[in-house]
Order: C-alpha cells, then structure tokens, then sequence
C-alpha cells in the first residue's frame, strides 16, 4: 500500500474494498481511462480538495508513484479538454511550500488556495502584504487563489468588523479581494453581505458540531440557504427551510438588492466587471505596502497601471499622499 499524503479527492466510489477518488484511478492500473471518461462528462465545478491531514491509501502495482508524478498525471488528462481548470485546497503548518509544489511550472495543478484569510481573526494591511510576498511574479511560480469565506469558515464581516461597520466593511473587502493577484473566490451569499447565523443545537445539520457540542463551532452558521427573497422561506417554497436564514440576512436578499442599484450586490457586479476588464487587475504584477490601518496595492501590466488604497479602520485617514498622475 502506498499513502500518497496531502491528497484528498472528492467523487469517491468504491473499487472492492478500498475507497477510490476520480483522481486517484490514475495511480492504478486501467485508472487512466476511467479517469479520462469521467473528466469528459464533468458539467460545471468539480471540487477536488488537497488536505495536509489526509490522505488515501492506493494499492500500487509497480513502481512507487510521486506525489508530483501522481500529480502531473492528473494535468495530463485534464488538458485534453476544454475548460477544465485544477485547484488544490492547501492547509497546515507547511501549506505554503506545498501550494508552490503543487502548482509549479506548467504541467502541475493550475492553482491552489491556503487559509491565509479563513480563519484569521482580523484582518490587516500585514496580513494581506505577507500573503501576497508568497507569490512573487518569478519563472516557475504557480498561480495563487484567494478566498476570504467558504463553508467551513465563519464569515467574514462577523469575523472582522463591529456590526456597526459592516455594510461599510463589506464594500472595503469585496474591493480588496478583486485586486489582489490571483484568482478570486467569492463564497455564497458574501456578495450580498451575508452574517454568521446563530443555529440552536436542535437544528444543527453539521455532524461535526451536532457531535462535539458545544466545544466545536458549528459550521452551519456559514451554510445557511441563500435568500433571494425576503419572506420567512428565502424564496426556496419549504415552511421551514433546512437551516435558519437568520432575519439580518433575509433583508440582504436578492430580490431586495437587484432592484437597488446601490447595493452591494450591484457592486459586486460592476467591480468583476471592471476586473475582467483589467489586463493589471487580471495577471498583473503586484506590489504592497502596508503603513499602519493603510494598505497600498499596486498592479502594473504592459500599458496598465492601478493604485489602491484601503483604509482597514473605521476611521477617516488623512494627509494620505498619493504621487501626482495616480488615480
């Protein structure tokens, strides 16, 4: 048997007596071809997740295989077909040398996404440049992915701001994170703002919480239904939907937001747009400077040049200098 850390794939099915994922089939014998029929009938996202604290156990015929080799397969196969785009999720205490692993060059994983900002308590102008200083613009480097929320993590307006700053503070997080080089990830319901919901344990889903309560946080609070509309229901048509939309979310909903122009929604909106649109914004380089409550991030592409500035306080800055020609 050969345990090929670090690596957990989703879509398992089972082969005898031994759980088998799509993309550990390439380890086996005849694996390649079923691996390749699967890929070919995948329609929208495929989440394939990397995890230091797991790992599959594969009977090998043969050889030993590589966690790069085992790797470099799987870009294999996916680059026989359109739009198919890898992404390893990557955490512990050597998650940034293992992103790079994963990602190096051009025949490994197209991305991978730590937890620099997941579970981080605040968030700082420190934090977002020594993230950034990870993935220097050099010969051989992979391409990074951020996210600020996902479902295992508490969101983040709640983590990160006083509920008297929140509209304010979403609006400030969704403009950083569409700068920053890489790719983005925006998790349900945070283009519209949405809060941590405080779920009662007798209608707690997630079996993690439902098993340690109360001494692990329930990640349900996160994974709350969307609300596209206001209504008790959210819009789903259920009496009692599956968990509590929380009453601060249901008047964040989609109806309410599509019809105001100066919604967050409707910024969302516009600033993916104005990052599509962006040659710097896209995969342009990036330099960082952090001065106190304030963030300054420059992206440069050929012909292309944009400066931010964050103010990550509730405060007005004043007297900030910005050199004559930026904008």
């Amino acid at each position: 048997m050969k345990l090929l850390r670090n690596i957990a794939f989703y879509l398992a099915f089972y082969l005898g007596s031994i759980v088998v994922t799509s993309a550990a089939l390439l380890a086996i014998p005849f694996g390649r071809e079923v691996f390749r029929r699967r890929v070919s009938n995948w329609s929208g996202l495929q989440r394939w997740c990397v995890v230091n604290l797991l790992g599959i156990e594969v009977k090998l015929e043969g050889a030993p295989l590589s966690e790069p080799g085992f790797i470099e397969r799987i870009r294999a196969v996916t680059d026989e077909y359109d739009a198919v785009f890898t992404v390893a999720e990557v955490g512990g205490d050597e998650a940034e040398a293992e992103m790079k692993a994963f990602t190096e060059g051009d025949t490994r994983l197209n991305s991978a996404y730590g937890f620099n900002f997941l579970y981080a308590d605040r968030l700082t102008p420190g934090l977002v440049c020594a993230a950034l200083a990870e993935w220097p613009e050099e010969d051989g480097m992979g391409w990074p992915s951020w996210a600020f929320e996902n479902h295992d993590a508490p969101r983040a307006v709640s983590r990160w701001c006083a509920p008297e700053h929140r509209d304010q503070f979403a609006r400030m997080k969704l403009l950083l994170l569409a700068s920053l080089r890489g790719n983005i990830i925006l998790y349900q319901g945070e283009e519209l703002g949405l809060t941590q919901v405080d779920i009662p344990f007798e209608q707690l889903q997630d079996p993690e919480a439902i098993a340690n309560w109360p001494l692990t946080l329930s990640r349900d609070g996160a994974r709350t239904p969307m609300p596209w509309e206001s209504d008790r229901e959210g819009g789903f048509g259920a009496s009692i939907p599956w968990l509590p939309l929380g009453e601060e979310n249901l008047a964040r909903s989609v109806a309410l937001q599509s019809a105001d122009p100066a919604s967050l929604l409707a910024l969302t909106r516009e600033v993916i747009a104005l990052r599509n649109a962006s040659p710097a914004l896209r995969h342009g380089s990036a330099a960082c400077l952090a001065d106190g409550a304030l963030l300054r991030l420059e992206r440069m592409s050929e012909g292309e040049r944009i400066v931010c500035l964050f103010n990550f306080s509730p405060d007005p800055l004043h007297n900030i200098a910005i050199p004559q020609g930026e904008t």
